[in-house]
């Protein structure tokens, strides 16, 4: 790239960044409900160490030293399926594990959806355009209104649920019992 030419316009530059919005700054309503799904999902990231613990019984800080590694969810993400998954599709581990693992690609890629997206406003609702930005997808744009964010950060709170009770109960839902149940473990 060539640039030749410059002018200094700093008087210009300070009147735009003065007058510059994004579409959330007008809508208050949207813009907590976002902060909610993303404070949300802070929530849930912090399970990770908690199940590689699970699955492999390393201490609560060596498992967080590990997870501490990877600096991608979804790496994390792999790994605690590189963990349980040589333990047989049909193992106590492989069960739970694909269950959990499947609750936080869910919460990952509704925190994403969100977070690296660009957003537009109509009289009734916003216009998300989730990862405007990966050149490698192709562009689309999601209308939602409130209750479809109230769908997300109800679905968020309840994997934030059973997350929290697998970890600190040592309980399961009742789909992941019948699972296990049906291989007679």
């Amino acid at each position: 790239m060539m640039l030749t030419k410059f002018s200094e316009n700093e008087k210009k530059i300070s009147s735009e960044t003065s007058a510059f919005n994004v579409a959330l700054e007008g809508e208050a309503n949207y813009a907590a409900k976002i902060g909610v799904i993303i404070s949300m999902f802070a929530l849930i990231e912090d399970y990770a160490p908690f199940l590689l613990q699970l699955f492999t019984g390393m201490s609560k800080e060596d498992s967080r030293s590990v997870m501490g590694v990877f600096r991608a969810f979804s790496n994390r993400i792999d790994l605690l399926k590189a963990v349980y998954k040589p333990k047989g599709s049909n193992s106590v581990d492989s069960i739970i594990g694909t269950h959990y693992v499947g609750l936080l690609n869910e919460a990952n890629k509704i925190r994403n959806k969100y977070a690296h997206a660009q957003y537009a406003t109509t009289r009734k609702s916003i216009v998300l355009t989730p990862f405007s930005s990966d050149y490698n997808r192709t562009t689309e744009r999601v209308e939602q209104t409130l209750a479809d964010f109230d769908k997300d950060i109800n679905r968020m709170r309840r994997i934030i649920c059973e997350l929290h009770a697998l970890v600190y109960r040592m309980e399961i839902p009742a789909s992941v019992h019948k699972r296990l149940q049906k291989q007679g473990l």
